[in-house]
């Protein structure tokens, strides 16, 4: 049977006729009444995964040889040849980019990222990118979404996090991904992305803590669907695995 269908948008509008792209939602995936359910450097290489995976599926970039490739919008082809290897320096954040204006909002972060990686001089491994993303990728969706009208500033009296304006736009998420897991019902690959960072993270227990068996088994059958319909968003899920089992995250 499968399951994973055509790549696409599965979210409604929200205010001001804002789409949620896989990082908001995986940021909603991440957080319960306000507060987060990931440590900060989990919530932040999730995000950092689920804003390279929707470039990737959104033709963007491209992951060739294990490497992140920006493709030339003009044409549709690698924006540069490959260079030399071995070089040290991790990939650095540029000043400026990331489309605040744009009312879709993954439109916005797959530019940020379109932007870092055309910039550098070299090409980097796809863990590199991960981590290298994490670093930002939280404040970037935040502010992302505070902008969109879906979240409030921040606010002392909650510790400095901005807080939910819609509950059930956070709740959303959640819901449609169970419903949807429940029924056995089709998903687009920016679903199974979702699913899969999630999943690798270690929310997929929390998704999935008031779903029957066949929830759990339909996603253990999404994620493996993975390798057969995008073996590079299964090679992206992968790298994440990689960079928590070295134990990059559990460090504070």
């Amino acid at each position: 049977m499968v399951t994973v269908g055509e790549g696409g948008r599965h979210s409604g509008a929200g205010p001001g006729g804002r789409r949620l792209g896989v990082s908001e939602e995986f940021y909603f995936l991440a957080h319960e009444r306000d507060r987060p359910l990931l440590r900060p450097r989990a919530l932040g290489v999730g995000l950092g995964a689920a804003v390279l995976g929707e470039a990737v599926l959104s033709g963007w970039l491209q992951l060739r040889g294990g490497l992140v490739t920006a493709v030339d919008q003009r044409g549709g082809l690698p924006a540069r040849e490959p260079l030399a290897h071995g070089q040290d320096a991790p990939p650095a954040a540029p000043v400026d980019g990331g489309g605040g204006g744009d009312p879709d909002l993954a439109v916005g972060l797959t530019r940020w990222v379109w932007d870092w990686v055309v910039t550098e001089p070299h090409r980097y491994p796809v863990a590199t990118w991960v981590r290298a993303l994490g670093t930002e990728a939280t404040t970037r969706v935040r502010e992302r979404l505070v902008a969109a009208g879906f979240l409030a500033p921040t606010s002392v009296w909650r510790g400095h996090r901005p807080t939910v304006v819609d509950v059930n736009a956070a709740a959303w998420p959640a819901a449609r991904l169970q419903q949807r897991l429940e029924q056995r019902q089709r998903l687009t690959d920016s679903d199974a992305l979702l699913l899969a960072v999630a999943d690798v993270t270690g929310l997929g227990a929390v998704l999935l803590r008031y779903a029957t068996p066949t929830a759990g088994e339909h996603l253990t059958v999404v994620v493996a669907d993975l390798h057969h319909r995008r073996p590079d968003i299964a090679a992206l899920v992968e790298q994440v695995r990689v960079v928590i089992d070295t134990g990059t995250l559990t460090r504070t």
